[in-house]
């Protein structure tokens, strides 16, 4: 009976100091969130121009120089972007927004009457509670794009403002390029020499899964966003290079990005001034059957192999939890764990529960 108690006890303190373990690690992960967004968003760098580092070392370009000049061409093309192109989108940002206040609000209108015919023709009674949403919706709308494009001009300002921060990002980017194997070696170290082996062989497995993903979706979501932009200013429709960044963006978010990428421009092409409505979705609907059919197998093949419903629910929760990082960095996290899963859990087993 004694013995007994001393276990239930015993387990009684397991239970407790895991508890007490799962809130201190909370705590410290709530109040270190800013340090390790930071080292997030440098590890997904790394994975970016780890691959033309390795390129120039191969070169017999010492691993030291190799990494200054990737970082240094890194750091001149976000240079650029910001420089080049984010003033333009805010400028056409902001003529957006007046003429969701003028135009668009008038071919609403237009449209609301319409509709209210064939009410009257039909005695339906539809319009009434189509107009009332619409016109209060459209009422705060110039409100909320302007609010937003005070909020990307503070952000712009905020990212030029925290120099020491990018340079620490920067800095955290060049010695974690370089020192990307050793950092790898050091932490197979931790473990026992028997699982050496096996754990540099998932964590190669995992690198070359995550590095992937990463590496093609940037340069797919990139292309989305450049043929859109092409193919609307090809058509003659207004804010054309806003609607392709969006469209590159929002092509992150797998099968729902380019759903809600695709409304407000076919929207604005509602207008008298833009393009037909359907010319501009098959503009879309051309960009996404190349993304799907092309760019998708070529750039990321079966990179992270996840299901359409897991990637959707864990894009959910990372949007969530962590904004727009965690919507960036949830598939590839979740690949990783289903690469953990099935090598020390499922491995043998026809199971594939992601």
């Amino acid at each position: 009976m004694p013995l007994l108690k001393d276990k239930e006890w015993r387990l009684a303190f397991k239970f407790v100091a895991m508890f007490f373990l799962f809130l201190l690690a909370t705590h410290l992960v709530v109040t270190l969130a800013p340090i390790i967004s930071l080292f997030i968003i440098a590890v997904l760098f790394v994975y970016c121009i780890s691959p033309f580092v390795n390129f120039l070392v191969e070169k017999k370009i010492p691993p030291f120089i190799a990494a200054g000049i990737v970082t240094l061409i890194m750091l001149f093309m976000i240079f650029a972007f910001f420089y080049m192109l984010i003033p333009t989108i805010l400028k056409e940002f902001n003529q957006l927004t007046r003429y969701v206040a003028t135009d668009f609000r008038q071919t609403l209108r237009i449209i609301l009457q319409e509709i209210e015919e064939l009410d009257s023709i039909f005695n339906f009674t539809f319009s009434d509670n189509l107009e009332q949403f619409i016109l209060e919706n459209l009422n705060r709308l110039p409100y909320y794009l302007q609010s937003l494009f005070v909020k990307l001009t503070s952000a712009s300002v905020t990212v030029i403002s925290h120099i020491w921060t990018v340079l620490g990002l920067l800095f955290l980017i060049f010695y974690l390029v370089q020192d990307l194997n050793r950092v790898k070696q050091n932490f197979t170290r931790l473990f026992p020499q028997i699982y050496h082996k096996d754990i540099g062989h998932v964590l190669n497995v995992i690198d070359g899964k995550v590095g992937a993903y990463i590496r093609g979706n940037i340069l797919r979501c990139s292309m989305v966003g450049i043929l859109t932009w092409i193919g609307l200013l090809l058509i003659g429709m207004p804010f054309s290079l806003i609607l392709g960044f969006v469209a590159g963006v929002l092509n992150v978010i797998l099968y729902i990005g380019p759903i809600i990428a695709t409304i407000p421009a076919v929207l604005l092409s509602l207008t008298p001034t833009s393009p037909n409505p359907l010319l501009v979705l098959a503009i879309y609907i051309v960009v996404q059957t190349l993304d799907a059919f092309v760019l998708s197998p070529m750039l990321l093949g079966k990179a992270v192999n996840l299901r359409p419903l897991t990637i959707i629910i864990v894009l959910l929760i990372g949007g969530r939890l962590m904004g727009a990082l965690g919507v960036i960095i949830a598939i590839p996290l979740t690949a990783t764990l289903k690469v953990l899963l099935f090598h020390y859990y499922l491995k043998g087993r026809n199971l594939d529960l992601l």
